[in-house]
């Protein structure tokens, strides 16, 4: 209960801090010094992804960075185990990460400012055109160099294995004809999903980023095979070897 209260004094004082740094990333945006507001953006939420985990109790090792492109966007595709699973990306990768999410997210305050300058990009799965316009947004900002995290399940796991993909949710990656990396998130799911109510429990959280995949060559066959192929990419990661759910 101790790190439950804990946790939630630290989540509010971030997002105090948080918005006060809001104004600096204002400021960054009118003068258009782009280099530097994603320098103040990463450090900012790098600031706000550790301090959330280590209040948690969470521990987190990281495998696989070598297989991440220095020199261009991709898109990551990981599964989807818990709230605590973009801090624990964050904390991971060190570097600027814009994530697609549902519209609802944008409402909390200053969360929702923020990721605006993240370069989030936010859908509504009840509107057939704005997700659309959503899928065009997200590659437009790849082909600018700014790479994309997409949970494909489309909601968090129940059950700590792997959901089946929403239909279309690599969509993003095959508009911008760019790689897809998997990234297998592993303990994020005991830290509060397992458990009930509140309560927040210590975890070892593995990260696992697993060797991009080059869609730019495939033909339409293996484009159509590939939501499968990289769902049992991210499943043989899983220390406990979960099976992935049947449709």
């Amino acid at each position: 209960m101790f790190r439950t209260i804990k946790l939630i004094f630290v989540l509010f004082t971030e997002l105090i801090v948080t918005a006060m740094k809001l104004g600096k990333a204002r400021r960054l945006k009118r003068a258009e010094k782009e280099n530097e507001l994603s320098r103040h953006i990463v450090k900012t939420t790098n600031r706000f992804a550790d301090n959330l985990l280590k209040a948690a109790g969470a521990k987190v090792s990281v495998t696989g960075l070598e297989n991440i492109p220095g020199n261009r966007a991709v898109v990551f595709a990981a599964n989807h185990q818990s709230f605590f699973d973009v801090p624990v990306l964050i904390h991971s990768f060190r570097r600027p990460l814009a994530f697609v999410a549902k519209t609802g997210v944008a409402k909390v305050p200053i969360l929702g400012n923020w990721m605006k300058y993240m370069r989030c990009v936010l859908v509504n799965r009840d509107d057939m055109r704005q997700s659309l316009r959503a899928i065009n947004e997200a590659a437009k900002n790849i082909k600018k160099g700014y790479s994309m995290l997409i949970f494909p399940e489309g909601t968090r796991t129940k059950d700590g294995s792997i959901i089946p993909f929403k239909p279309g949710g690599l969509r993003i990656a095959k508009k911008a004809n760019c790689e897809i990396i998997p990234v297998t998130l592993d303990g994020v799911f005991d830290i509060y999903e397992k458990n009930k109510g509140l309560r927040i429990k210590a975890s070892d959280v593995r990260v696992t980023v697993s060797e991009a995949i080059d869609i730019s060559s495939m033909d339409k066959k293996d484009i159509k095979g590939l939501d499968e192929k990289i769902r049992e990419i991210i499943s043989s990661k899983l220390r406990n070897s979960l099976n992935l759910n049947q449709i």
